[in-house]
């Protein structure tokens, strides 16, 4: 059974890479939608999703973006499958959907 790897999943998903300040790898994963809100039409949703590795890439950080400089959710994770599924969890409570790139 091969053991899952979060940063092989992260580029599998389309996530752009690069490197943080502090010199650890950062992937980032910006999504869009139209939604129809009552009274005003039609607007688009964005949200940016930004996990930051530690140096080991055993744990990362997991900041959710709406829009805003500030982020509306932030995580600390191991860096696992649950971690994964955290961030699949999320993304579909914000009514997006994530599809292999």
């Amino acid at each position: 059974m091969k053991k899952f790897n979060l940063i092989e999943t992260l580029n599998a998903y389309g996530f752009s890479s690069a490197t943080s300040i502090t010199g650890c790898p950062l992937f980032t994963l910006d999504l869009s939608q139209q939604i129809e809100v009552a009274f005003y039409g039609v607007q688009e949703q964005t949200l940016r999703i930004q996990v930051v590795f530690n140096s080991e890439k055993t744990t990362c950080t997991v900041n959710y973006y709406n829009g805003s400089l500030k982020p509306f959710k932030s995580k600390v994770h191991l860096a696992d499958k649950r971690a994964w599924n955290a961030i699949c969890e999320t993304i579909r409570n914000k009514g997006f959907e994530m599809v292999i790139a």
